[in-house]
């Protein structure tokens, strides 16, 4: 186990199965589209919902410690933020996995639309 793995799972308290979830989320992202490698994925503000909050993007942490990053759209009763956002090692392993198929649905929905 590296040291990125030890602070996650100390800051997070991130499972070993999570751990393995984020990674996973994050490949999908960069592989998303073919000879293309992408940072995030930005939805619209209907498509997917977790928790009573809609998913705004998913995006590779730049710093790498979140691993990947969910931001959300803005709800006034839960955040004055305009961004809020937080580390996929937030969710659950349940909503981690909405995500990683819903990602896989964009790629096939890509894919299908490009031969």
């Amino acid at each position: 186990m590296n040291t990125l793995e030890q602070q996650r799972i100390e800051v997070y308290k991130a499972t070993p199965t999570k751990l393995k979830l984020v990674d996973e989320l994050a490949l999908l992202i960069k592989h998303c589209f073919p000879n293309v490698e992408t940072n995030g994925i930005r939805f619209d503000d209907s498509h997917l919902k977790l928790g009573g909050l809609m998913v705004q993007m998913v995006e590779i942490d730049p710093q790498e410690f979140g691993g990947v990053l969910i931001h959300w759209y803005p709800k006034k009763d839960v955040s004055t933020k305009n961004d809020p956002f937080c580390s996929a090692y937030m969710l659950d392993e349940k909503e981690i996995n909405i995500i990683i198929n819903d990602v896989k649905k964009i790629k096939e929905y890509y894919l299908s639309h490009t031969k």
